[in-house]
């Protein structure tokens, strides 16, 4: 039978009313809680509404350990998934296909769990939740995102529009030494304030210089990209400033964020850095070049085709 409550979602068995050693085993470390990124919850609703002929969709959950006990989910990936028996098991494989392409470009990126736009608990839903767990090398959520609400105030036409989601963890339901299911205990989620606020505040300042959005280059597309990390340096090379003459007091989780920063950069020296700029820019203006040269040969047969015509 599933169960379904506000603050916790179990799926388990009838038992006898005489049975009074049935316990909720406490398994893998105690968290505080995970943090997750508004990007994580954007690419979540982008794969609902994309979906086709689907119910709602899964996808798998990225991130790593912070230093204050949370899990911080930093990105994800949708899963294919359709309701048929052989869906579950080509599920598996695709998961595992685009794992090992994303952590070639992300590796320290862990699996952390997996989402569902779906806040039902089924037997899917342990099946799915056991093979993520056999994954992983630590305990994993289920995070639910139910965007029916969200449309439900959309179409209303109401101002206070809200979106529910949710982070569960399982634990196992034993009876004496046998196991009999597993109980989704909910736990705390929190929302990384940090990048929602520099989302809207650029966004804000999109606003506020034009009304108008235009295409940029890709040169010009990479200036203003260096233009936003030399004034992220800027800022960053002040704020250490300020700490050396003693103006300002050292926050150590700024100081271990910025560690963590200058750790993950490549160690190479500056000659091997600049052959590989000047390699990827001789790459890109020989795409260019051939993209202007297809251009012009399309636009010569098109002139010789209506003088033959």
């Amino acid at each position: 039978r599933v169960h379904g409550g506000s603050r916790t979602l179990s799926f388990g068995l009838m038992l006898p009313t005489s049975v009074h050693h049935l316990s909720l085993a406490q398994t893998g470390p105690q968290l505080s809680g995970f943090e997750i990124s508004p990007l994580v919850i954007f690419s979540i609703l982008d794969h609902h509404i994309r979906r086709e002929n689907q119910q709602h969709v899964i996808g798998t959950l990225l991130g790593q350990p912070g230093y204050d006990g949370k899990f911080e989910i930093t990105s994800c990936f949708p899963v294919a998934y359709n309701d048929d028996d052989q869906s579950i098991e080509n599920a598996k494989k695709f998961h595992k296909t685009l794992l090992e392409l994303h952590q070639r470009v992300h590796p320290k990126e862990l699996v952390i769990g997996w989402y569902s736009t779906s806040d039902e608990i089924s037997s899917e839903t342990v099946l799915f939740h056991q093979f993520y767990q056999e994954e992983a090398a630590t305990p994993i959520i289920h995070l639910t995102v139910d965007p029916t609400m969200m449309a439900a105030h959309l179409v209303s036409g109401s101002n206070d529009v809200r979106l529910s989601i949710a982070a569960y963890m399982s634990v196992p339901i034993t009876l004496g030494d046998r196991s009999l299911g597993v109980h989704f205990q909910q736990v705390p989620l929190h929302l990384n304030s940090e990048t929602l606020a520099v989302l809207l505040r650029n966004r804000t300042n999109e606003d506020a210089s034009s009304t108008t959005t235009t295409l940029l280059s890709d040169f010009e597309s990479l200036e203003s990209s260096i233009k936003q990390v030399l004034g992220m340096l800027d800022d960053i090379s002040a704020y250490v400033e300020k700490i050396s003459n003693g103006t300002v007091k050292a926050d150590s989780s700024i100081g271990r964020t910025l560690v963590d920063v200058l750790s993950s950069l490549p160690q190479i020296d500056t000659q091997q850095f600049d052959k590989i700029v000047n390699n990827s820019v001789q790459d890109l203006l020989m795409v260019i070049y051939l993209a202007n040269l297809t251009r012009t040969q399309l636009s010569i047969a098109e002139q010789l085709e209506t003088l033959v015509s």
